[in-house]
């Protein structure tokens, strides 16, 4: 059984772990760039989404608001991306943090992880890539 989750807005305390994750979870998905155009071109779009009116919601622990299980880059057109901790994953963390969304099926993504393909390839009618 999980713990209780609480699903709160980001803060700027978590930016620095919302960034890395990101930043490596996506790296594999631009193997032919090299590290010195990959980094400042995905930080300035990261940066571009947040700016332009992109939510982060954070997935903690109900008595550890500090600890990050899971977080969600989204906006009204898509979700940017869903991240969860390897050993969270198939608890239904990603879901729930999608459930509080009205959010248009199928579901626009932006970003595609390793997880997102396998994901959109196991059930075609429910990711649809649409990259920025």
């Amino acid at each position: 059984m999980t713990p209780a989750v609480r699903i709160r807005p980001a803060t700027d305390g978590d930016m620095a772990y919302i960034y890395e994750t990101w930043l490596e979870g996506q790296r594999g998905e631009f193997p032919d760039m090299r590290d010195s155009d990959y980094y400042p071109w995905q930080r300035a779009r990261i940066g571009q989404l947040l700016a332009t009116g992109a939510v982060l919601n954070v997935a903690s622990p109900e008595e550890a608001q500090s600890v990050i299980w899971a977080w969600l880059c989204w906006s009204r057109m898509a979700v940017h991306y869903l991240y969860v901790r390897p050993a969270h994953r198939k608890t239904g963390l990603a879901t729930q943090m999608l459930a509080g969304f009205d959010l248009a099926k199928p579901l626009r993504i932006t970003a595609l992880s390793p997880d997102a393909r396998a994901i959109k390839r196991a059930h075609p009618d429910l990711l649809r890539y649409v990259p920025l």
